[in-house]
């Protein structure tokens, strides 16, 4: 794989210096004994990336490491604030499903981490996303869970399987779907401990469904398989995150773009993310399957998510962020007015929200002291005037919110978003 970086400095590290970092750092995926595949460092980019431009930077040919210089650009992709915490980000955009290799992809590091101690490991980490390896634990300590993709070939997500299960290391992620399919049954018994999207399970619903057709199909819906496909994930502790508000947004999106993107909610999505959306992706890839996803899908999603609580499975509230129509923070609270829409009482969504979390961090690094408001827990929670568990959309109504201790009013968050905006 070859890659190039961008030239511009970071912090406290030198273009020479990172430059060397990220060179040490191949070398640890190139010294792999089970490798087969080496990286090639192919020099600058001819321009600097930073805020302005990056969106025409990810997925390029050349694989950019992009050094993010006060986290501006991981700010813009994952929400105001993001840069605080996260040191990088980085994932493989084009697979060639039948040569099996990945095509392009990016990596971006966070400059104000540069000069930490733990800044190159987290280096070696994201290598492994450019490679496609979506949190896998190709080297030991480095990852607190692994997250396989629908499309791995079915010896591949079995060896990575079995791997994280040696090294007792958490799995949540998609069911091995196409070209080649991974049974529900098969899926238990690897041992993965979570499904992260509820329309993961959709093709186990398909009447007749053929993994190695390579276009949409409308298939029709066993609705009768539900309570079997509940009963057996409750059983196994497999937990599920069902993102309902991807599937909303998207559907939204397929029958009147213009008028969802018009959403007050919208305006913190920069100008060209949301042009993007506009000219390519789901929301026009996409187009002529709403009928379908309103009349089939969305009912299944719905009904499968109603049977997972109605079985005791450990739900999450998640919103897949980075998937068009969804807006960071904003979509939280759709995903929990569509967990009651789908059956769950306002104080199971929140629970989703808040102690199940909590409970999964604990069982993935064995820290899950948050979700729950108890002595020597972390102090995350918001204010409410009005009762969440009589309507769940008054979680909207905050008066503020406290983030590790820190107390930051309503008006205080209002005027963060505003200079964030103003800065585009």
């Amino acid at each position: 794989m070859h890659y190039a970086y961008s030239s511009r400095k970071i912090e406290a590290v030198s273009a020479f210096q990172a430059r060397q970092l990220i060179n040490e750092a191949t070398q640890e995926w190139n010294s792999l004994e089970t490798s087969n595949f080496a990286f090639q460092d192919d020099g600058l980019f001819g321009s600097d990336i930073n805020v302005s431009n990056y969106p025409s930077f990810l997925g390029a040919e050349e694989n950019p490491v992009i050094f993010d210089r006060g986290g501006a650009i991981i700010d813009d992709v994952l929400g105001f604030g993001a840069s605080e915490s996260v040191i990088g980000f980085a994932g493989a955009r084009d697979f060639d499903i039948d040569a099996r290799r990945y095509l392009s992809g990016w990596v971006v590091l966070n400059g104000r981490f540069a000069s930490d101690s733990g800044f190159r490991a987290a280096v070696v980490h994201e290598l492994g996303h450019l490679l496609g390896l979506d949190h896998s634990q190709g080297i030991r300590g480095l990852a607190d869970f692994i997250k396989p993709y629908n499309y791995l070939p079915r010896e591949h997500y079995f060896a990575a399987m079995d791997e994280a299960e040696k090294l007792g290391v958490y799995i949540a992620g998609h069911t091995t779907a196409y070209p080649e399919v991974v049974s529900l049954q098969e899926t238990i018994e690897a041992g993965q401990d979570e499904v992260v999207h509820a329309d993961e399970f959709t093709h186990y619903f398909w009447v007749g469904y053929d993994p190695s057709v390579d276009a949409w199909v409308e298939y029709d819906i066993d609705m009768n398989l539900i309570d079997e496909v509940a009963r057996q994930v409750a059983e196994n502790d497999i937990a599920v995150t069902p993102t309902l508000v991807t599937n909303e947004m998207t559907l939204l999106g397929l029958e009147d773009m213009e008028g969802l993107l018009q959403r007050p909610e919208y305006r913190v999505i920069r100008p060209e993310i949301m042009e993007a959306w506009r000219s390519r992706g789901r929301f026009v890839n996409w187009r002529g399957q709403e009928i379908y996803r309103r009349e089939k899908w969305r009912p299944l999603l719905v009904e499968l998510t109603k049977a997972f609580n109605e079985h005791g499975v450990r739900l999450h509230v998640g919103t897949d962020v980075s998937v068009e129509g969804v807006v960071p923070g904003y979509s939280v609270h759709r995903e929990l007015q569509l967990l009651v829409e789908a059956g769950l009482t306002p104080f199971e969504a929140l629970t989703a929200g808040t102690r199940n979390p909590g409970l999964t961090a604990g069982r993935m690094v064995g820290d899950g002291d948050w979700g729950t408001v108890v002595a020597g827990n972390r102090a995350d929670f918001i204010l409410l005037p009005n009762n969440p568990l009589e309507d769940v959309t008054h979680t909207q109504e905050r008066l503020g919110v406290m983030v590790r201790g820190q107390w930051f009013t309503q008006t205080e968050l209002d005027n963060l978003v505003d200079e964030f905006v103003a800065a585009y």
